[in-house]
Parts: structure tokens; C-alpha cells; sequence
């Protein structure tokens, strides 16, 4: 899992984990390790001190995950693709900094890689019903919940969307009153 401390990583992290994944997750420093492993990962990377290619390789006896949930594509998937298990997924659901990106295709043809690029908004709403009943169900469980990285009042949305730009843990809530 790239990017495993922010709102959509934390979730997705927390949603593989139920449904019986051994989740290894992508972090920045030792606070988000520390939440991403607190959230059940099995073991993270720190993308800024170490090589994610080789790590991720590592901690899978050199076969690579079978699925990368990526969150920054034009930044990382030439990296995912090497670090991917032959036969595996790649599911793209963040563009990052870039509209473009580059596909190491050698690569993905020799472990004949799948690219899922996917946006929820092309579930229409009877699909995204029916990931909320079964998410809202998983948290009723206790199986999954939120990570709240910061609650704001929302006269303080400017400084929500600063916080965004930025490095951040969970996601950040505004409030109708402070």
C-alpha cells in the first residue's frame, strides 16, 4: 500500500486487513509507521530513508506483492511495477503530482502486470451505496474505523486545504463551529 498514513491509505489499509490481507504500507517518518502498524500492517516502509523496491522485495522473500493499492501514480508506478509480484495488480486511484506518468513496459509485460485505473465516481450510486452499507458494516463490527489527523472549525478551511498540500496522518474533519 503506497501512501498508507493518509485518509484514503489509512482506510484502505484498515479495509484489507478485514478482508484478510498481510498488508505492508508505505509511510514517511516514524509517526506514520507508528500509525500504519497501529492500524494492523504487517511491516512499512519509510519511502524517504529507504529503497521501496528492494524492501518491499524483502519482506516478501523476493516475490513482491501480488496487489499495490497506489495513491500517487505518476510518481511511483514505474516503482510499483518492479516491485510487483509476477501475475499482480496495480490499482491506480490517485493521480499525484503529474497528469502524466511512465509505464516501465519491459517490465510489466515480464510479469504480466494488470493496471486497474479506477474512480468511485464511475460506480453511479447504486454502487456506492453498496460500499457504504458494506464499509458502514465493517465499522459497526469495529473492523474499520476512522483516523482523524485534525478537526477544524470550518472558518479554518483555508488552512485544511494547507494542511492537505502537505504531509498529514488521517484526514482532516471540519466542524460547523469551532
Amino acid at each position: 500500500m503506497q501512501g498508507a498514513a493518509g485518509g484514503v491509505g489509512s482506510a484502505s489499509v484498515q479495509l484489507a486487513i478485514a478482508l484478510g490481507a498481510r498488508v505492508i504500507g508505505t509511510v514517511n517518518g516514524a509517526a506514520e509507521a507508528d500509525l500504519v502498524r497501529g492500524l494492523g500492517a504487517e511491516a512499512t516502509i519509510d519511502y524517504r530513508t529507504e529503497d521501496v523496491v528492494a524492501r518491499a522485495l524483502e519482506l516478501t522473500d523476493g516475490a513482491g506483492p501480488d496487489l499495490v493499492h497506489e495513491l500517487v501514480v505518476s510518481i511511483n508506478l514505474p516503482a510499483d511495477v518492479r516491485l510487483l509480484a509476477t501475475g499482480g495488480r496495480i490499482v491506480c486511484t490517485g493521480q499525484g503530482p503529474s497528469p502524466e506518468g511512465t509505464i516501465p513496459i519491459g517490465d510489466a509485460l515480464a510479469k504480466d502486470a494488470t493496471l486497474l485505473f479506477m474512480n468511485l465516481n464511475n460506480a453511479k450510486r447504486a454502487g456506492v451505496a453498496a460500499i457504504a452499507r458494506e464499509v458502514a458494516q465493517m465499522a459497526a463490527e469495529g473492523r474499520v474505523k476512522p483516523v482523524i489527523g485534525e478537526k477544524l472549525p470550518l472558518a479554518e478551511a483555508r488552512r485544511a486545504h494547507e494542511l492537505l498540500a502537505g504531509d498529514h496522518l488521517g484526514k482532516i474533519v471540519l466542524l460547523p463551529r469551532g
